[in-house]
């Protein structure tokens, strides 16, 4: 352990030094013209005070600070890699003509090599889940996830159950989409930095526009009763240049059962709903789809799945 006293000036250096020679200047100067009626050694006790009065503020403005250095936790440092699982990750916009994907694995494999005698080596995928996994097959793996959470990700990657210190790098194309907006980053964010985490980043892919239409249920699942009109809640989000008119087709059992044609707003959402219901009891699939476009960056967020559980 290793301590020493150091200063972090809450001022500037020259406007600390201007202060201390100023208020050394008036001291001295009042110091010098002692009053008849004091004694000497009374005087000097007066003045003695006075400069311990001035010294003081001084000193604060110095604000020393006695840091003590504590020796790492015993064991490999754990460094975790983060890597984007979301469908925009497919984009092939890096140099060579891989994908975002494929670059991100290679850094993560890469890494897992070059420094697991260092570090006790974590992979982690992300996108609205955060699951574990093996740098070595990760390239085998496609980019499916329907949306990039970043806040979930680092605020689960943060292992709070173990002494030795913790280094998360993050291999993303940098794109939060999910609930909570930047707010839940940057609270995530601090949650890593009082833990002592540091976040290294690796921004994948280029300034392409991603063209892209992404479904989204309210909820996956409904109760309901025989012969009751559900309400199945269905939000469409575009990027980029996709159609401002979309078409939703709702499937049972892969036979189209409803069909919709939507406009999306300006800031490019949009949400309706279809009826569902049942006159018999039991557990009913349905699947709804937005149509694909011609150049769209991605199909698997183009699907959702809704359970609906009908009671007698």
């Amino acid at each position: 352990m290793f301590s020493q006293l150091e200063f972090d000036p809450l001022i500037s250096p020259v406007l600390w030094a201007a202060f201390a020679l100023l208020a050394a200047v008036v001291l001295a100067r009042y110091a010098w013209k002692r009053p008849p009626s004091v004694y000497r050694r009374r005087w000097a006790g007066i003045v003695a005070l006075m400069a311990a009065g001035t010294l003081l503020p001084l000193v604060i403005l110095l604000n020393p600070t006695w840091r003590v250095t504590i020796p790492p936790p015993a064991g490999k440092p754990i460094l975790s890699l983060l890597v984007d699982l979301s469908a925009s990750m497919s984009a092939t916009d890096v140099a060579g003509g891989s994908s975002r994907y494929q670059a991100a694995a290679a850094i993560a494999k890469a890494c897992t090599h070059e420094l697991s005698e260092q570090f006790d080596v974590q992979t982690f995928g992300f996108s609205s889940h955060l699951l574990a996994a093996d740098a070595e097959t990760l390239h085998d793996n496609e980019p499916r996830g329907e949306s990039t959470d970043l806040a979930l990700a680092i605020s689960e990657a943060v292992a709070n159950d173990t002494a030795a210190s913790q280094t998360l790098l993050l291999l993303s194309d940098g794109i939060h989409n999910a609930e909570g907006g930047t707010s839940s980053v940057l609270a995530a964010l601090s949650a890593a930095r009082a833990a002592a985490v540091p976040i290294y980043t690796k921004t994948l892919g280029g300034d392409v526009e991603i063209d892209d239409l992404a479904l989204q249920l309210s909820t996956p699942q409904q109760l309901a009763f025989i012969e009751q009109s559900v309400p199945l809640s269905v939000k469409v989000r575009k990027v980029g240049r996709a159609p401002s008119k979309v078409t939703l087709v709702l499937e049972q059992d892969d036979k189209e059962i409803s069909r919709q044609q939507v406009t999306l707003s300006a800031d490019g959402q949009a949400q309706t709903r279809f009826l569902v219901r049942q006159d018999t009891p039991g557990v009913f699939r349905y699947e709804v789809r937005v149509e694909p476009f011609d150049g769209e960056i991605s199909q698997v967020n183009n699907f959702a799945t809704f359970l609906l559980r009908v009671v007698d």
